[in-house]
């Protein structure tokens, strides 16, 4: 059954022996009515903005699938400097990774030539040389590997 906000105002109840007070249940009735219109009204005002939206949408959808839909000017051209912006920072991330590529490549060739130095530091010297050169010897041994490695 469904009840109208002027079925709440027109609902009579008998009066019986310690029941209710008259006045007070025709004033909660006559708030309960009240509210009942305004949501009546506020569903059909959402019944009515729903039926507006899928008829924008279904022509949106018609016209997308004739071709693309044009934006509005400030939105377009917005659009456009963040697919620019998108595309710079795609290049400035692929110049770090290779930034970080040849960093991570000279510090394996640093390690190299600290353990090539480190290594000429501790073995005795050759015939002739003395501990200096020695460690000279094997710091321009390691850089030559450093130039070779870096040049491939």
């Amino acid at each position: 059954m469904k009840i109208t906000p002027q079925d709440i105002i027109d609902r009579e109840f008998r009066v019986k022996f310690r029941g209710f007070d008259m006045a007070e249940v025709d004033a909660f009735l006559e708030e309960v009515a009240e509210n009942l219109f305004r949501l009546t009204e506020e569903n059909t005002q959402l019944h009515e903005k729903v039926a507006a939206l899928q008829e924008e949408l279904e022509a949106s959808s018609s016209i997308g699938s004739r071709g693309q839909l044009e934006l509005p000017g400030e939105l377009g051209s917005a659009l456009e400097e963040l697919k620019q912006d998108t595309a710079a920072i795609a290049a400035e991330v692929v110049a770090l990774k290779q930034d970080r590529k040849t960093l991570d490549e000279l510090k394996k060739g640093f390690k190299e030539v600290i353990r090539a130095v480190k290594e000429a530091a501790a073995a005795p010297p050759a015939a002739g040389e003395t501990s200096g050169e020695a460690v000279a010897a094997g710091l321009d041994e390691a850089l030559e590997g450093l130039k070779e490695g870096s040049s491939t």
